[in-house]
């Protein structure tokens, strides 16, 4: 890649050796190059092995709560933190505060329901004894 006077830059093929306005040589990284608008790009492979218990019963909380309080899903907690609970599985709420993504107030206002989906808090599902 090299700057013109403009301010623009050229690109160089990746791997090729491009200069800067001070002539100096830089290697570029291959890079991934995004597929046009409208077409059509092959499904990802699914992940191989069943989906980790649990995960079905956070997607299901995330949508319905999503749909109380007509927001997005992700607003709820978004993919990345639903894969920190299936990984770290807390089981109260302070290791809830533990997982990355979620702070008091994801706590305060979904702890007991994502134990619940994580089996974590089987002792409310089953009531007084």
């Amino acid at each position: 890649m090299t700057c013109n006077v403009h301010g623009a830059y050229t690109l160089a093929p990746p791997g090729l050796e491009a200069l800067a306005d001070d002539d100096v040589p830089v290697v570029l990284p291959e890079i991934e190059v995004a597929a046009p608008r409208g077409s059509k790009r092959p499904a990802p492979a699914p992940a191989a092995g069943p989906a980790p218990a649990g995960r079905a019963a956070l997607l299901e909380l995330r949508a319905a709560q999503a749909k109380l309080q007509k927001c997005q899903p992700y607003l709820i907690f978004n993919n990345q933190v639903l894969d920190n609970l299936l990984t770290a599985r807390p089981d109260s709420e302070a290791a809830l505060l533990r997982v990355a993504g979620i702070g008091p107030a994801k706590v305060s206002a979904y702890g007991r329901l994502i134990l619940a989906a994580l089996g974590g808090a089987r002792d409310d599902l089953r009531g007084p004894a």
